[in-house]
């Protein structure tokens, strides 16, 4: 079974290249605490593989992913705590992984004592806007071949179980993991806002939110509560570009990955296709 998080599309793609070369389901992570976070239920047999794909936010693990990990139960056939026959991580990243799977490692050691036998990273597109400026559309597309290549790549090695740390880091990155791999993050809400000559009152941005911070009050979006993680759907995923992160996000571009024009609200794609870019 294959666990994956996506805010702007690159953690599906992968998991989906994965997921077809080694024959596992596809569970939207994000879809599921949006459904029913105080029901995470999975049915799984001893020896199963369990895989995560996530996304790298500022050198660490998505606090949703953190949520996931505290709340989620595996569900055995004969009741014993669940041992995967093979247990690993893939992080998609702009640039560099830092020390997200040393963290991401502990914690699921410690809520379900389950080893994490190997960690990966893919790089992608990066997605933090407010800080950046996302690469012209013929760039992107570069990048995204570049990204499915070695995730290929990467789905090989999982499907001959190999065992050890695989993921792109640098010294930079690492230290300042060890500032933001933290139990509890803090994602500040306040600089969203939405243009209110540009909103169409869709409810994309709602719908897309894994954490119900979106709400619609009168037909337009305000962000409210302390779940949000930054993934930024909201975002990425508007279709007039009306949403908002502080002053520099409003000329600058958006990307999403093609992936998710095949998927739903928050991501979940059942078939294999990849879209040609």
């Amino acid at each position: 079974m294959i666990f994956y998080f996506t805010g702007t599309g690159n953690s599906l793609d992968v998991a989906r290249i994965i997921a077809h070369a080694v024959g596992d389901e596809m569970v939207d992570l994000g879809a599921a605490w949006k459904t029913d976070r105080f029901g995470l239920r999975f049915r799984v047999s001893q020896g199963e593989n369990l895989g995560f794909v996530f996304p790298v936010f500022a050198w660490t693990t998505p606090s949703i992913v953190d949520d996931f990990v505290r709340e989620v139960e595996f569900i055995t056939d004969n009741g014993r705590p669940y041992v995967p026959g093979y247990c690993y991580c893939v992080m998609t990243c702009g640039a560099f992984a830092g020390g997200t799977a040393d963290f991401f490692r502990k914690m699921l050691l410690r809520h379900h004592n389950i080893k994490l036998d190997a960690s990966y990273s893919v790089q992608g597109v990066g997605s933090c806007v407010y800080l950046y400026n996302m690469p012209k559309p013929e760039a992107q597309k570069q990048t995204i071949r570049t990204m499915r290549r070695s995730a290929k790549q990467v789905a090989g090695a999982i499907a001959a179980k190999q065992m050890g740390s695989f993921e792109v880091r640098n010294p930079f990155g690492s230290l300042m993991s060890r500032f933001t791999g933290r139990q509890n993050k803090h994602n500040p809400i306040d600089k969203f806002h939405v243009d209110e000559q540009a909103c169409i009152g869709c409810g994309t941005c709602q719908q897309v939110c894994p954490t119900d911070t979106v709400q619609l009050v009168g037909g337009m979006p305000v962000w409210e509560g302390d779940e949000c993680c930054h993934c930024l759907a909201c975002l990425h995923r508007c279709p007039a570009q009306a949403t908002q992160y502080g002053k520099s996000t409003a000329k600058r571009r958006r990307y999403t990955n093609p992936v998710l024009a095949q998927g739903g609200a928050i991501g979940d794609v059942r078939d294999i296709v990849l879209p040609n870019v």
